[in-house]
C-alpha cells in the first residue's frame, strides 16, 4: 500500500466506514460558507440552505462518483450544467416533497441503479400518495413491452391482476412512463423502463396530488375501466425498523420430478447467508440437475461465492473492480486504503475478485434463471456463471449494475443520497458491467397470461426445457412452484445453522 500509514490511522479514528454525516466529515459548513447565494424575494433563508446543500451534493458527486466521465459521454450529459439548471428551480415556494423529487431527478440523470435519493425518517412534511394497485412492464425496452396490473388490494373485486393497461388519467401509459423515467434510477434501458412502470404514480403525485386515478385497459380482450382513490401514505418508524436477518427468508429449495434440484435466492444478505447457502448446496448435491433462480435477487454481498465455489474445480474469476481513490472518498471510506492498491491517477489499481473451489463439487448440469431485477452482487454472480460457462442462463437480461455505493447525509433537508464509487468489470475482460448486464443464453419472458392465471409459466417453460436437455422424462406439472417449495428455516440465532427440509415434494408426490 503506497498511502501514508499516519493518514490511515487518522482517518480510521475519525470516520465511520458506512454512513457518515456530510457536514462533519466533508466540511459542509466550510463549503457552505464559500457559496455566495443571497436571500431574495423568491428564495428565503431555507431556500438558500437547500440550494447550498444541492450544490454540495453535486460537488461530492464530481469527487467520488466512479462513472462520471463514462455517463457524461454515453448519455451526452453535462452534469455540472444539469446541476445548475436543477438548482435554479429551488425556490421558497417549493414544497419539501418537490425538493425530494428534485433529488430523485438528479439521481436519474446518472442512469445508474446505485445512485439514489433516500427519504429522511421524519416524513411529516412529505406528501406521498398511494393506490391499492401495482404496475409491471413486461419485456421492458423491447418493441413488445406491455404494462399490466401486477398486484391488487383484495378489497378491489372489480380490478384484476393481469389487466393490460392502455391509459392512465386518459393519457397513453407509454407517454406517462417516459415522463416517469425522469424520476427513476436504472443502469440499463430495461431497468429504467421497469422502474418507470412501477413509479408512474411518482409523476402523478407531483402534478395531481391525491386526486382519483382512472385506469383503462383490457382483460381477456374485454374492456376494463376502474377509478381508484389515492390515500396519503403514513409511515410508522417502529414498523420500518429493521432487525438483523440470518438470510434464511431469502432462500427456498425444492426437489422436483426426475430428481432435479431447485434453489431460489432472493438476495445475498444476512448474517448466516454463507452457511445457509453451503447447507442448501449440500442438501441438493445428489440431484441430477440444478436450477438456480435469482429473478428476484437485488444483490447484497459476495456470499454468492459459496454457490460458485461448488461449481468450479480451480480458482475462478468472478469479476474485477477498481475504486475511485479521491481524497474525499478516502475520508468517507477509509477501508479502501486497506482493500485496494494504488499507483497513480483517479482510480485504484484493478483488483480481481477470485473464487476458490470449496465443499462438495456439483458436477451435474446447472441452469440459472435471471431477470432485470437481478442487480449488483447478483449481476456479478450471473456474469461469472455465464463467462466461465458454469451453467445455461435462461430468462431475461440482468439489471447491469456494479457500484459499491457510498451514502452521503444531507444536512439541510435530512435526506440522504448515494453514489457509486467502485467500477466493476465483466469476468476476464476490460468491459464495464455497469449499463451492460448479462444477456441470457435462452430468452424466456414472463407474460400477462401467467400473471392473470397466478402461475409461474416462465419457470415452467424453463424447467421443461432444462429437463429436455438432460434427456429425462418431461415433468408433468410444476405450476405448484413457488408456493409449495420446501421451506428453508433456521434455528435460533446460535451455531450451527440448519436448513430444515420439512418435506420432499418429489418423494411425497411419488408416494401419493
Amino acid at each position: 500500500m503506497k498511502k501514508y500509514i499516519i493518514l490511515m490511522a487518522a482517518l480510521i479514528t475519525s470516520c465511520s466506514e458506512t454512513k457518515l454525516s456530510a457536514d462533519k466529515t466533508l466540511g459542509f459548513s466550510d463549503f457552505s460558507a464559500q457559496q455566495i447565494i443571497p436571500v431574495t424575494p423568491t428564495c428565503n433563508a431555507d431556500c438558500v440552505e437547500h440550494k447550498k446543500e444541492f450544490r454540495y451534493l453535486a460537488y461530492v458527486g464530481e469527487k467520488i462518483y466512479c462513472y462520471w466521465t463514462e455517463k457524461e459521454t454515453e448519455f451526452k450529459i453535462d452534469f455540472k450544467l444539469k446541476a445548475s439548471d436543477l438548482e435554479n428551480t429551488i425556490t421558497s415556494t417549493q414544497s419539501e416533497t418537490d425538493y425530494f423529487l428534485l433529488l430523485t431527478q438528479w439521481a436519474a440523470l446518472f442512469h445508474d441503479g446505485h445512485v439514489n435519493a433516500m427519504l429522511r425518517d421524519d416524513l411529516s412534511q412529505i406528501e406521498l400518495y398511494d393506490v391499492p394497485v401495482r404496475f409491471e412492464i413486461l419485456a421492458p425496452a423491447t418493441d413488445h413491452e406491455t404494462l399490466i396490473v401486477s398486484k391488487v388490494n383484495p378489497a378491489l373485486t372489480s380490478l384484476k391482476v393481469g389487466i393490460i393497461v392502455d391509459k392512465i388519467q386518459g393519457q397513453n401509459w407509454k407517454d406517462l412512463s417516459l415522463q416517469a423515467e425522469k424520476f427513476v434510477s436504472g443502469s440499463t434501458a430495461q431497468m429504467r423502463r421497469r422502474s418507470a412502470g412501477q413509479s408512474i404514480f411518482r409523476l402523478l403525485l407531483a402534478t395531481e396530488g391525491p386526486l382519483p386515478v382512472k385506469i383503462e385497459g383490457q382483460y381477456n380482450n374485454k374492456p376494463a375501466i376502474e377509478t381508484l382513490s389515492r390515500s396519503l401514505k403514513l409511515y410508522d418508524k417502529s414498523v420500518l425498523a429493521q432487525t438483523e436477518s440470518t438470510g434464511v427468508d431469502l432462500i427456498q429449495t425444492a426437489i422436483l420430478e426426475n430428481n432435479i434440484g431447485y434453489l431460489r435466492i432472493d438476495g445475498f444478505s444476512g448474517s448466516q447467508m454463507r452457511a445457509l447457502l453451503a447447507q442448501a448446496m449440500d442438501r441438493l448435491a445428489l440431484t441430477r440437475g440444478l436450477i438456480i433462480d435469482v429473478r428476484k435477487n437485488g444483490g447484497g454481498d459476495l456470499s454468492g461465492d459459496v454457490v460458485l465455489s461448488r461449481l468450479i474445480s480451480s480458482a475462478t474469476q468472478r469479476f474485477s473492480q477498481r475504486t475511485n481513490f479521491s481524497d474525499m472518498l478516502q475520508v468517507l471510506r477509509p477501508s479502501i486504503l486497506f482493500d485496494y492498491e494504488y499507483t497513480s491517477g483517479l482510480f485504484s489499481d484493478v483488483k480481481i475478485r477470485t473464487v476458490l473451489p470449496a465443499g462438495t463439487q456439483y458436477k451435474k448440469p446447472v441452469a440459472v434463471i435471471s431477470s432485470g431485477y437481478c442487480f449488483s452482487a447478483c449481476d456479478t454472480f450471473v456474469s461469472a456463471i455465464k463467462q466461465n460457462k458454469l451453467a445455461t442462463v435462461y430468462g431475461e437480461s440482468t439489471g447491469g449494475g456494479t457500484g459499491n455505493p457510498q451514502v452521503i447525509e444531507l444536512p439541510a433537508s435530512g435526506h440522504s443520497f448515494r453514489y457509486s464509487v467502485a467500477q466493476g468489470f465483466i469476468t476476464n475482460t476490460n468491459t464495464l458491467l455497469e449499463g451492460v448486464g448479462t444477456a441470457p443464453d435462452v430468452v424466456i419472458e414472463p407474460t400477462a397470461e401467467e400473471r392473470m392465471l397466478g402461475k409461474d409459466l416462465q419457470l415452467e417453460k424453463i424447467v421443461k426445457q432444462f429437463t429436455t436437455t438432460l434427456n429425462l422424462p418431461m415433468i408433468s406439472d410444476i405450476t405448484v412452484l413457488p408456493n409449495q417449495l420446501i421451506n428453508a428455516q433456521s434455528k435460533e440465532i446460535t451455531a450451527p445453522f440448519e436448513i430444515e427440509l420439512q418435506k420432499d415434494i418429489y418423494l411425497s408426490n411419488k408416494e401419493n
